[in-house]
């Protein structure tokens, strides 16, 4: 979950309800629904689509690789 807010961070500044990325039920009065507010059985959909919306961005998607990387690693202790 830590790297899908990280996503949604940096998504939500720029992303429309309009955008083909995004299903328009992730949005709510024009704006990007946080995380918190999908419903768990939707967070694949909603972590893809946002990963596609980053795409044009190959660097930005690889740092938060990089984050969520390094968080599952503090996370398990190691």
């Amino acid at each position: 979950m830590p790297k899908l807010k990280l996503a949604y961070q940096i998504a939500v500044p720029t992303a429309l309800p309009d955008d083909p990325h995004f299903n328009g039920a992730f949005f709510s009065g024009g704006r990007l629904l946080s995380p918190n507010e999908i419903v768990e059985s939707d967070w694949s959909i909603y972590d893809t689509q946002l990963t596609g919306y980053l795409t044009p961005w190959p660097r930005i998607n690889d740092a938060i690789r990089q984050f969520g990387d390094a968080y599952d690693v503090i996370a398990r202790g190691q």
